[in-house]
C-alpha cells in the first residue's frame, strides 16, 4: 500500500511538472513571436521615419530613426512598453522618449530565447538585412541633411524626388520584402515547435493518466484484498474454533482449536482450549475416581 501510496504522490509531481512545462511553452513561443513582432514593427517604423525626414526635413524623424537603431543595437534603453504603437503615441505626443533604465540589444534578446540556434538564424538574418536597409537609409538622409534648413517647400525640388525614390523603388521594397519573409517563416517555425513540444507534453499526460488508471486498478485491487483477507483473518479461526467445539462434543476431550486472528479472537480461542483442557482433566479425573471406589 505505501508503494501505491508513493507511486501515486510521484504520478502527481509528474502530472504537475507536464503543466508547468505547458506553460513554459507558450511563454516561450510568446517570448519569440514578441521579438519577431518588435523586429518588424522597427523595420517599419525605420522605412516611415526614413521618409519622413527626407519629405519634411523635420530633424525629429532622423532622431527617432537613429533612436530605433540604438535602441536595437542595446546602447539606448528599451522602453517598458515598447510596443507596436510605441512610435505612434510619440508621434501623437502621449509618450515621451524615455532615457533612463536598462539597455539590452536584439542580440542579447535574441541569445535569451528558448528556440533552437537554426530557427534564431532566421530572425537574425531579418534582422542583419534591415540593418543593411538601414545603412542606406541613413545615406538618403545624410544627403537629405542638407535641405533639412530650407524648411517645408524643400520637398518639392527634384532632389527630393529622388531621394524619395530610393525609399520607395523596387530594389527597397525587395529587401523589405526579405525581411518579412525571414520574419514570417520565424514565427512559423515557432509555431511549428511550439505545437511539437504540446504534442509531447499531451503524450506524457496521456502516458500519466493511464498510469493513474492502473495505480486506481491496483488501489481498487488492494481494497478488495485486503476486505476478503480481513473476512479470512475473521471466520477462518471461527471455523477453526466451530471445528474444535464439535469435536469436543463428540467425545475429543481436549481438542485444542488453532490460536490466530484478531487479538480478541485469539484470546477467544486461548480460553475455549484452556476450559477443553480443564473439563477434560474434570471428566479424566471423575472417570478414575469412579474406578477406584469400592464397588
Amino acid at each position: 500500500m505505501a508503494l501505491l501510496v508513493m507511486s501515486g504522490a510521484c504520478l502527481v509531481l509528474a502530472s504537475g511538472a507536464v503543466a508547468r512545462d505547458r506553460r513554459t511553452a507558450e511563454i516561450d513561443r510568446t517570448a519569440a513571436l514578441t521579438l519577431a513582432t518588435a523586429l518588424r514593427d522597427d523595420s517599419n517604423n525605420l522605412t516611415r521615419f526614413a521618409q519622413l525626414y527626407v519629405i519634411r526635413g523635420e530633424p525629429r524623424f532622423r532622431d527617432y530613426f537613429d533612436r530605433i537603431l540604438a535602441i536595437r543595437a542595446g546602447t539606448a534603453p528599451r522602453p517598458g512598453d515598447y510596443d507596436g504603437t510605441y512610435w505612434d503615441r510619440v508621434l501623437a505626443g502621449h509618450e515621451r522618449i524615455a532615457d533612463g533604465g536598462g539597455a539590452r540589444g536584439l542580440d542579447a534578446l535574441l541569445d535569451d530565447l528558448a528556440v533552437p540556434d537554426r530557427v534564431v538564424a532566421r530572425l537574425r538574418q531579418g534582422a542583419d538585412l534591415s540593418n543593411q536597409l538601414a545603412l542606406l537609409e541613413t545615406s538618403v538622409m545624410d544627403r537629405a541633411a542638407v535641405r533639412t534648413e530650407r524648411g517645408p517647400n524643400a520637398s518639392a525640388t527634384p532632389d527630393a524626388s529622388r531621394l524619395v525614390d530610393q525609399l520607395t523603388n523596387s530594389y527597397y521594397y525587395s529587401v523589405k520584402g526579405q525581411i518579412m519573409a525571414n520574419i514570417e517563416r520565424f514565427g512559423a517555425d515557432v509555431d511549428r515547435i511550439t505545437a511539437d513540444r504540446l504534442r509531447g507534453l499531451a503524450r506524457r499526460t496521456s502516458l500519466y493518466l493511464k498510469l493513474g488508471g492502473v495505480l486506481v486498478t491496483a488501489e481498487v485491487l488492494w481494497t478488495v484484498t485486503i476486505a476478503f483477507g480481513s473476512r479470512s483473518l475473521l471466520f477462518g479461526p471461527l471455523r477453526e474454533l466451530e471445528r474444535s467445539a464439535h469435536a469436543v462434543s463428540r467425545g475429543q476431550l481436549g481438542e485444542q482449536a488453532t490460536v490466530a486472528g484478531a487479538a480478541e479472537l485469539r484470546d477467544v480461542i486461548g480460553a475455549f482450549n484452556v476450559m477443553s483442557v480443564a473439563v477434560s482433566r474434570d471428566i479424566r479425573t471423575g472417570e478414575a475416581v469412579a474406578r477406584s471406589a469400592p464397588t
